[in-house]
């Protein structure tokens, strides 16, 4: 009897077990399509009419350049820096003072003054005129080096502005100097000549459309290198074709990136634009005889026309 009960108790407690454990099994299977329905709901497939091109990504912080195209009323054209180069570091007004600051920069300077400023209170025991002395001295031989120095940039940065270059404007090539090429001109440059500013290639004498040019200054190689121009722009070959050629030139914003170039160029009436890459971009690098900033190049392939 005590047997039988015992039993009867173990099965019923068994049964309790086995009611739980389904129970606990169908609350987890409901918690699972709840998750996986929430899933569903989070990764809804991506609207692919929102992702950005590469023209648009281009455009963030990119150049807008015309060429022989006006700008409307409605858009202004945008400023861009002059072709000025200037690497001094005074001028007539802010030599005085910019050169005093720089030089008590220096704790040796500064030393020096205090100790002057102490010796002429009644206190000190010295007498401070010979102090005073020497630190003008020194202050005096600072300030004529700068002034040599920067005379000799301000000399550089004027041989260089006033460089001749040659550019097409109003259907005709006129001589103007590299101060005076803007953003957009379509610059010719002879063989030997140096590059006014970075340009894009756009065709040459040569009926591939090919030149070569030597960037010695920029990554100390001494071979020349070889640039090609596009297909569709290698026929611009006289005044005529270059006045009448329209387009509107997309590139990335300046960087110190030396071997890479995002652009394209759009001819008036295409298409599509043509992708512009480091084969068609020539920079115009530094001369190691000229301070920096007034960088140059040497083309030594056939004229260009850029």
């Amino acid at each position: 009897m005590l047997n039988r009960q015992s039993g009867d108790q173990s099965s019923d407690e068994e049964s309790t077990g086995n009611e739980r454990l389904r129970s606990s099994r169908q609350a987890l299977r409901r918690s699972s399509s709840r998750a996986a329905s929430a899933l569903k709901i989070e990764v809804a497939p991506y609207d692919q009419s929102r992702a950005p091109t590469p023209a648009a990504s281009l455009s963030r912080g990119a150049r807008v350049v015309r060429v022989n195209v006006p700008w409307s009323g409605s858009t202004p054209p945008p400023k861009f820096p002059s072709n000025y180069v200037s690497n001094t570091k005074y001028n007539v007004f802010t030599f005085l003072p910019k050169n005093l600051f720089e030089q008590f920069r220096r704790v040796a300077n500064s030393y020096f003054l205090m100790i002057c400023i102490l010796t002429q209170t009644p206190v000190s025991p010295q007498n401070g005129y010979p102090f005073l002395v020497a630190l003008l001295f020194v202050l005096l031989v600072n300030m004529v080096r700068e002034a040599y120095e920067d005379l000799k940039r301000y000399r550089s940065d004027k041989r260089i502005n006033n460089r001749p270059a040659q550019v097409c404007r109003a259907g005709k090539f006129i001589t103007i100097t590299w101060k005076e090429v803007v953003v957009g001109d379509l610059v010719q440059v002879k063989r030997d000549e140096e590059f006014p500013a970075d340009v894009v290639l756009l065709s040459s004498s040569s009926p591939s459309g090919a030149c070569y040019i030597e960037t010695a200054n920029l990554d100390g190689e001494s071979n020349l290198k070889s640039r090609q121009s596009l297909p569709e722009t290698k026929y611009l070959a006289d005044e005529t074709q270059l006045s009448s050629y329209a387009a509107v030139l997309e590139c990335e914003a300046p960087n110190a990136q030396l071997y890479k170039f995002d652009s394209s160029i759009c001819p008036v009436g295409a298409a599509s634009a043509r992708p512009l890459g480091p084969d068609q971009f020539l920079i115009r690098v530094r001369d190691p005889v000229l301070p920096p900033l007034s960088s140059v190049a040497r083309p030594l392939g056939p004229d260009q026309f850029l």
